[in-house]
């Protein structure tokens, strides 16, 4: 009879255990022995903003790779290299994944309310941005990183153009799913399709509503002029 456990005796409690003792080794507890997030946040900050990419054709050079930004937040955590040497490697990695999806890579997301981005912009000034991109080196395959910028081109390629393919995603899945009611339900489709419509619009005018007060708060403050026939 096989003794041995299933998924290599990993279980949600070793993996939250070995978690919190990554914490310790590197210092990130507070006083009660809980997880101190504000040091890891400063730590992934401090990473990042040592280098600013000043043009798109810096990025491959100066952006942060997802396995660095991790080796430098947890630098005591045995990586992918590693995982064979350790007593349970299945557990070594879903140890170092935990940490990095939740705690690191996690914590470097470039969207508007994630504290990093917002640490971007009390330390460095509005004009800088938290964004993420892909990097190949040496020949390899691409990997996340993520890095900040006060370049335009930079930030219509790796923050706006992801945003906006997130939300052509959202209205393809949209309009997929009121297909289908059109088709099984043809005597109710007008109906499904106004509230299609008049959903799409008003998520759109309360969108450009919320921009243009935005962009009136910043007016004669550098925001760009429009131009003619813009609107």
């Amino acid at each position: 009879m096989s003794t041995s456990q299933p998924n290599g005796g990993v279980t949600k409690t070793l993996i939250d255990l070995g978690v919190h003792e990554a914490f310790a080794r590197e210092g990130y507890l507070k006083t009660d022995g809980s997880r101190d997030m504000e040091k890891v946040r400063e730590r992934i900050y401090d990473i990042l903003a040592k280098v600013k990419v000043l043009k798109k054709v810096e990025r491959r050079d100066k952006a942060t790779s997802r396995g660095a930004l991790m080796s430098g937040v947890f630098p005591k955590t045995t990586g992918p290299a590693g995982w064979e040497e350790e007593p349970n490697p299945l557990l070594a990695a879903a140890i170092y994944k935990e940490l990095d999806q939740r705690y690191v890579w996690g914590e470097a997301k470039p969207d508007a309310r994630s504290q990093i981005q917002r640490r971007v912009a009390i330390n460095m000034g509005n004009g800088y941005v938290l964004c993420r991109t892909k990097i190949t080196t040496n020949g390899g395959d691409p990997v996340d990183a993520a890095y900040i910028t006060d370049d335009r081109a930079c930030i219509q390629q790796d923050f706006t153009r992801p945003d906006n393919q997130k939300g052509q995603r959202v209205i393809d899945s949209m309009t997929r799913n009121r297909e289908m009611l059109v088709q099984r339900q043809p005597e109710n489709a007008r109906t499904y399709m106004r509230d299609y419509k008049a959903s799409l619009e008003a998520a759109l005018k309360s969108g450009m509503s919320q921009l243009q007060l935005a962009f009136e708060s910043v007016s004669g403050n550098g925001a760009e002029e429009e131009e003619e026939g813009e609107e």
